[in-house]
């Protein structure tokens, strides 16, 4: 049984949707799921039980399978996203850069660099 979702992470991972895929718990359709080119971005694959629950989640991308997150742990595995961006020198995907931005340098205490921030970015800064 895993934890409950919080909700915050809900919402992220509804924003990011387009780098989440899902497949139902089919070993065969996973394989094919992982399967990235050279130069594609990070992307989290969940496979999912009958009752939609992560069995497993893994981070791909880059034609390689960059890690599977233990214990099929949501936040751990949007936190393995994020890093696997730093792993592989990317920029993070337009949009959502200034969230993920937001994230790096108030929680994990990452220097965002000055040329990639918006306004919204300073807007959202002062309020926290």
């Amino acid at each position: 049984m895993h934890p409950p979702v919080d909700t915050h992470i809900i919402i992220i991972l509804t924003f990011i949707s387009w780098h989440v895929l899902y497949v139902k718990s089919e070993r065969e359709k996973l394989q094919q799921k992982m399967k990235t080119k050279s130069g594609a971005e990070p992307k989290l694959v969940l496979l999912l039980d009958a009752d939609d629950d992560p069995v497993s989640i893994f981070v791909v991308g880059d034609a390689m399978t960059l890690c599977e997150v233990p214990n099929a742990d949501i936040g751990s595995a949007l936190l393995a996203l994020l890093a696997s961006y730093f792993m592989l020198n990317l920029d993070y995907p337009d949009q959502y850069a200034q969230l993920v931005g937001l994230i790096q340098h108030h929680c994990l205490l990452v220097h965002f660099p000055e040329n990639k921030r918006k306004t919204g970015f300073h807007h959202v800064s002062q309020l926290l």
